[in-house]
């Protein structure tokens, strides 16, 4: 190893207790207990110096018996192998890890900045102290203010530094430590190591500093798709930080796009459905290929499929649609494939244009489509979406969306494009409907004039 390079391994918002949303029956290997001991393992086969932890260790209070043990064998393994861990406690986790780094008994584990007060501890290597860490913790669940108010003195200082905090990047209005980019590059860090948002995210500040979201380890839900692991982050003196990701997430979640315009009949939406999602997994494994068999692939791959194209068997593919998120699996090689959620985004097989030429309620409706295909809502249906998006928001500000709003899962206001899509989606199926009443079983007379083929 050159002179001066620290090599750590970063990981955040492990939630130690959950478990990945949507996978049936919580097998162990796929628990976020078991890729924190894979990620304790590769810290020691990657001959780490130190492991830093962003925060949201652990789940909330009621998590803590869970999360205890797992934590505290893999920090005892970490402090056996000679490798300290510091760490941040997140908005999940304030009142909990504090308790947690007081109970494990490793020697090795440092949480930083308790109570919301900046600390800075010093790495060494043979006597000669060659890294910097500040960190700050949580205080108390929300924190509306940036924490970088009360960082003057901790400026850096010749030695090369990262920071560790757990925070909201670029969103002024965050109750989560809201910090700007510009804050972070005032202070000419090697690093800033980051905790909160879920998606692994590697940027710079203007002056060159690496500033890396690590993400969750082991994705938590559908809205964490991607790769996801750990990250090696290398630090030196003389060249500007430098980070990669290591792939050990047992858990994968991906969106697939499905044309069904070529379908000739119900029959061929399996085989398209299957072709799709061979093709999407096909490309994981090339690519792990490519990457020299860093890390793992997943074990498990949660699909969400999204419908397009034009066809006339809408109808049809939704009462099959239920039964597939249910039932469906698929093997491909090693990695076996489920539903979570089927999205159908398709299109009738009829020429709205044409519909919308005439006087009835179809025409309306199918002149309002048109509109939407187009991206651009004439006045005539302005009134229509105001009054939607505000019985939407009525509804999410119900009792039952409380706790989602507390920790902004879900927002209550419904923007355009939401409510655009939801009308485009239910407004095909009305317009069906309306037709299917008016044609009875024979083909609207639009069929044909660019519907289905």
């Amino acid at each position: 190893m050159p002179e001066g390079l620290v090599k750590i391994l970063c990981a955040g918002d492990l939630h130690l207790g959950r478990y990945p949303s949507r996978v049936d029956g919580n097998p162990s290997n796929l628990s976020v207990a078991h890729i924190w001991a894979r990620t304790v393992e590769c810290a020691i086969d990657e001959a780490v110096d130190l492991v830093v932890l962003t925060g949201d260790v652990v789940d909330r209070e009621n998590r803590f018996f869970e999360a205890i043990g797992p934590l505290e064998q893999g920090l005892r393994r970490l402090g056996q192998a000679g490798i300290p861990t510091f760490a941040v406690s997140g908005n999940h986790d304030f009142d909990v890890l504090p308790r947690v780094a007081d109970a494990v008994d490793s020697g090795m584990f440092y949480l930083l900045g308790r109570g919301g007060s900046w600390e800075s501890r010093v790495f060494e290597r043979d006597g000669k102290p060659i890294l910097r860490l500040v960190g700050w913790s949580f205080p108390r669940q929300h924190y509306p203010q940036s924490p970088l108010e009360g960082f003057a003195g901790l400026a850096s200082v010749g030695t090369p530094t990262i920071g560790i905090l757990h925070a909201d990047l670029d969103q002024r209005a965050s109750r989560y430590a809201p910090v700007m980019s510009s804050e972070l590059g005032a202070y000419g860090f090697s690093a800033w190591l980051l905790g909160h948002i879920h998606r692994p995210t590697e940027t710079r500040t203007s002056g060159g500093s690496l500033v890396l979201y690590p993400g969750s380890p082991q994705p938590l839900d559908p809205g964490e798709p991607g790769v996801h692991g750990p990250w090696i982050v290398e630090v030196s003196p003389d060249r500007p930080a430098r980070a990669y990701q290591v792939a050990l997430a047992s858990v994968r979640y991906a969106g697939v796009e499905v044309d069904l315009g070529p379908m000739q009949g119900v029959d061929d939406f399996e085989k398209l459905m299957m072709d799709a999602i061979r093709g999407e997994l096909h490309g994981w494994i090339r690519e792990a290929r490519a990457s020299a068999g860093s890390g793992y692939l997943p074990e498990r791959a949660m699909i969400r499929l999204k419908l397009v194209g034009s066809t006339p068997y809408r109808a049809e593919i939704e009462r099959l649609c239920a039964r597939v998120v249910e039932d469906f699996e698929l093997p491909v090689d090693d990695i076996m494939a489920r539903v979570e959620k089927i999205e159908i985004h398709t299109r009738p097989a009829l020429d709205l244009r044409e519909i919308a030429r005439g006087n009835d309620p179809p025409a309306l409706l199918a002149r309002l489509l048109v509109e939407l295909e187009a991206g651009e809502v004439s006045a005539q249906f302005q009134p229509l979406f105001a009054k939607l998006r505000h019985e939407i928001s009525q509804v999410h500000r119900a009792n039952a969306f409380g706790p989602l709003l507390s920790e902004q899962i879900a927002s209550a206001e419904v923007d355009d494009a939401a409510a655009h899509r939801l009308v485009q989606v239910e407004g095909v199926r009305l317009l069906e409907e309306l037709l299917s009443q008016k044609y009875g079983a024979d083909a609207h007379p639009s069929v044909g004039k660019g519907g289905r083929k």
